[in-house]
């Protein structure tokens, strides 16, 4: 494999890609010294093909095979820099944050995976980032920074394991908040609901993300294509008006 991409390496259309492949095998022929060249030569040289962060996340990984962690961190953290909405760049925040964890770098903790949190709002890696992000908040004794990132937890993944985790550190209370929406028109197609009531609830255990706020909307606009845009939300329960729905689009 190693000789059949090397005359590739040197001028071709796909040079970064055969400069990877070719990579990959020196260091599976035990070449580690050539293997690191070759990935810095494609990171120098192909900063803004996708090779790049491919040959960052190899590297970071190699690193994590051999238990060295602190090289690990600085290539994801390069990567990271480099890519922040990349391909690697949820597994790379995740390895970030949890590594400034153990070794009490809150604030960075804190930075990272807050940052991925609103990038990657659909991530598997998201309840973990803002639970660490909490226990951050807490080891910096920002109580109620913490307790902010647990009631979002629990807002969006209640029945999940990091979602339960955030219910113990509230002492298991859960704040009843209403997203109430007004409707005018009559209720038609799937959503359509019994009894002559204008309004739908959405009953939310938690703090209820502007996140979430955007998503219930736009949800039920969809559902009453014919009515005027939704109106503002409110947070009934604390009395408190979210304004201006346009800043969370």
């Amino acid at each position: 494999a190693r000789d059949g991409v090397k005359p590739y390496t040197g001028s071709a259309s796909r040079q970064g890609e055969a400069l990877f492949f070719y990579a990959v095998a020196t260091l599976e022929l035990g070449d580690e010294a050539e293997y690191l060249q070759t990935i810095r030569r494609i990171v120098a040289d192909f900063p803004t093909q996708t090779w790049s962060e491919e040959a960052m996340n190899n590297l970071a990984t190699h690193f994590l095979q051999r238990n060295d962690e602190t090289s690990a961190d600085e290539i994801f953290r390069e990567l990271y820099a480099k890519a922040p909405t990349g391909r690697y760049a949820d597994r790379a925040a995740t390895k970030i944050g949890w590594w400034a964890f153990k070794n009490g770098w809150y604030p960075d903790t804190i930075r990272v995976f807050e940052h991925a949190s609103a990038d990657f709002p659909r991530s598997d890696y998201r309840p973990r980032w803002l639970y660490w992000a909490a226990r951050a908040h807490e080891a910096l004794q920002e109580s109620s920074l913490a307790e902010a990132r647990y009631r979002l937890l629990v807002t969006d993944y209640l029945n999940t394991y990091y979602g339960r985790l955030a219910i113990q550190h509230l002492d298991g209370h859960v704040l009843q908040n209403r997203l109430v929406i007004d409707q005018q028109a009559p209720l038609t197609g799937r959503c359509q609901l019994r009894g002559k009531d204008p309004r739908i609830e959405y009953r939310l255990r938690g703090a209820v993300s502007a996140h979430g706020i955007h998503r219930m909307c736009r949800i039920a606009e969809q559902c009453h294509p014919a009515n005027p845009p939704v109106r503002k939300p409110s947070f009934v329960d604390h009395g408190v008006t979210q304004d201006g729905l346009g800043s969370i689009d």
